[in-house]
């Protein structure tokens, strides 16, 4: 199950995402704002799982540009395309109010799954780390996504001409990833540090 849902990312965007639509709906009262949290949260559950376990997959294709093109256009995409009709046809109220928001969040958290993902962190399924240890990481994680727009056009003369690779990008003779790279997070073999 968990190769097409990941529970960390139907929780997680369940609990990030439905208090903007419960927000949107309390202009039209308590009752419809509920309806509106609710609506959403069940939405979540389902669709952000498998929108979570698609970015898993897609934290290991390679070339990077491709996969993380993917995440930033295809995922929100589909997940926004869904959004809009489950919300339309639940008429939840002010729907399109929190809609604008949470598409601007989706980018930004779809972004920033796929950089945790490639660090092995929310990662769902066999060998995955428990969601204590991933919130053990996320200070880091959060700095280091942060500070990844300053770091990338000094990484490129670093790593030096034509997407080169540094010697401790792959894992050493017994399989485990190599040193941490720049934001002190391992990162998985063969990924570049990098989003």
């Amino acid at each position: 199950m968990s190769r097409f849902w990941n529970w960390k990312s139907a929780c997680l965007s369940a609990l990030l995402r439905s208090p903007i639509f419960l927000a949107a709906g309390l202009q039209s009262g308590v009752h419809a704002a509920a309806t509106a949290g609710l609506t959403d949260a069940m939405f979540r559950l389902v669709v952000a799982g498998w929108i979570g376990a698609a970015i898993q997959r897609l934290a290991g294709v390679r070339p990077l540009w491709a996969s993380t093109a993917a995440v930033v256009v295809g995922v929100p995409l589909f997940a926004h395309s869904a959004e809009a009709l489950v919300h339309w046809e639940a008429a939840t109220p002010h729907w399109v109010d929190a809609f604008r928001v949470s598409v601007v969040v989706s980018i930004v958290s779809a972004l920033f799954n796929l950089y945790a993902m490639r660090r092995g962190v929310l990662l769902a399924g066999k060998g995955a780390q428990s969601l204590f240890d991933d919130f053990r990481q996320m200070p880091t994680l959060i700095v280091g996504f942060l500070l990844l727009p300053v770091r990338q056009p000094e990484r490129a003369h670093a790593v030096g001409p034509r997407f080169g690779k540094r010697p401790d990008d792959g894992p050493d003779a017994s399989g485990k990833v190599g040193p941490p790279h720049g934001d002190g997070v391992p990162v998985r073999a063969g990924i570049e540090d990098d989003l």
